[in-house]
């Protein structure tokens, strides 16, 4: 958290995508220093290509969480 007492959060769509390539953007995204990184919470793609590839949450968020050093993880409706 800043000084100003304001966060950064970023939240990562996991639909229409490789594994590999969610991995690189939360990478890149906790070097940056972001405070939070979120995954929404469904079991499908919420638009665009309805059998596109997708990602589950609470897998994704332990993935993240254990190659992530410094930001938050979090599912998408755990934002509070």
């Amino acid at each position: 958290m800043s000084k100003l007492g304001v966060g950064v959060g970023v939240q990562l769509h996991p639909q229409a995508t490789t594994i590999g390539a969610l991995r690189d953007a939360w990478i890149q995204t906790d070097d940056m220093g972001v405070d939070s990184i979120f995954v929404w919470d469904y079991f499908y793609p919420l638009y665009g290509d309805p059998d596109a590839t997708h990602f589950e949450c609470w897998s994704l968020l332990a993935a993240i969480a254990s190659t992530t050093k410094s930001s938050a993880v979090r599912g998408a409706r755990d934002a509070g």
